[in-house]
């Protein structure tokens, strides 16, 4: 009997041993996980097959976001170096890029990245629609979100306010779509992408 006893207070011994171990790696798991990712996530599925696991699906990350609103920042400030009547296409060629990187941060960026396309679509039928025809093509030094060069058409500068403001009516609506997030974990996010889209109307408005 006494054996038996000392068996199981062994066999109780092993038991929460294991259990503090299993305990400890999946904090050091979770710890590592976030100092990598951030707190953000996705809630799409989980290291388990769950649908509702916050901790293993960190697929929006503060990093990821910053690189979005960094590459649309960047085509601003390119796109403002040009002459007025060449910025709206410049930013569709610049939301088109943007577009590109952001789908391949993930699922969670998809929508941003089908949005940002829109936009850059938008764009560039305002172009179609005021083209100047006569004017040459401003070449593009390079910025450094893209790796080649790019050519830019004009608009009729008899047309650029009306062209301006139908390019600030796209922006508007792509602004909109990013601030209508379904997620709760995406929304703070695609808030701070909406705020970057928003600023390109600083370009025409200066026009």
């Amino acid at each position: 009997m006494a054996a038996f006893g000392n068996r199981h207070h062994r066999l109780a011994r092993r038991l929460c041993v294991f259990i503090l171990t299993s305990g400890l790696a999946v904090s050091s798991s979770v710890i590592g996980t976030e100092a990598r990712g951030g707190p953000f996530y996705s809630g799409r599925g989980s290291h388990l097959g769950g649908a509702t696991d916050p901790v293993f699906t960190l697929v929006v990350s503060d990093g990821y976001t910053r690189s979005i609103i960094a590459r649309i920042n960047d085509g601003n400030s390119h796109c403002s170096s040009l002459e007025p009547v060449y910025r709206i296409d410049c930013l569709r060629a610049s939301y088109e890029w943007v577009a590109a990187q952001a789908e391949r941060l993930g699922p969670d960026y998809r929508e941003a990245a089908t949005i940002l396309n829109g936009l850059s679509r938008d764009l560039g039928r305002v172009v179609d629609q005021n083209l100047d025809r006569q004017a040459p093509r401003a070449r593009s030094p390079r910025p450094t979100i893209r790796r080649t060069d790019l050519e830019y058409r004009a608009v009729r500068r008899s047309d650029l306010a009306k062209a301006n403001q139908q390019a600030q009516q796209a922006i508007d609506k792509a602004v909109n779509a990013l601030q209508r997030a379904k997620s709760a974990a995406l929304a703070p996010h695609y808030q701070r992408i909406a705020q970057a889209v928003a600023s390109s109307k600083l370009l025409l408005r200066s026009a």
